[in-house]
């Protein structure tokens, strides 16, 4: 193998290895830019479905602090019966 043969090889090589380095750099790029998009229409999907989540968990709290005076009062009237 000559020195010519040689060079030639390492700059065949180095241009293949820099056209790979560019091509995946530019896939990451475009990856990148449809992650934010993507991303974003997350984020304002997460934003809504808080919003109409809160008047579910105001109802759902209510019933809970019914539920609680409910057991409250049957406590109470087991204690006056001589319950517990």
């Amino acid at each position: 193998m000559t020195a010519e043969t040689f060079r030639a090889i390492i700059v065949a090589l180095a241009s293949f290895w820099t056209f790979i380095l560019i091509l995946l750099l530019v896939m990451m790029f475009i990856l990148y830019r449809r992650m934010s998009a993507m991303r974003a229409t997350i984020e304002k999907a997460v934003a809504e479905t808080k919003e109409a989540a809160k008047p579910i968990m105001q109802i759902a709290a209510i019933i809970d602090v019914v539920k609680s005076g409910i057991d409250l009062v049957g406590r109470i009237s087991n204690v006056r019966k001589g319950g517990e």
